[in-house]
């Protein structure tokens, strides 16, 4: 079997797949991605310029990059165990 890079986009079998899944979308707008670092950079790309995201601490450190690389604003959001790993409501107001 000859090695091969696939479709950047996924290949057209497996979006239109995922067409019979999700109903409202056609092949043209189904991304496929391997991972979750792709599709997480090219979605803060397109929404996070000069925005502020709040990251949870801890995390998949990958976000705190992604956020930086795409022009956001970076806070953290610090998960407890005296607090059951709950989001503290004051805290999060303070960003």
């Amino acid at each position: 079997m000859p090695l091969a890079y696939e479709p950047t986009r996924g290949s057209e079998e497996l979006r239109q797949e995922i067409c019979k899944v999700y109903s409202s979308v056609n092949p043209d707008d189904v991304l496929v991605a391997n991972g979750l670092l792709k599709p997480t950079f090219l979605s803060g790309m397109c929404y996070l310029e000069g925005d502020n995201i709040i990251i949870t601490i801890a995390t998949y450190l990958q976000f705190l990059g992604i956020g930086r690389a795409c022009g956001a604003r970076v806070s953290f959001a610090h998960l407890r165990e005296e607090d059951g790993f709950r989001l503290d409501l004051e805290e999060m107001n303070r960003f």
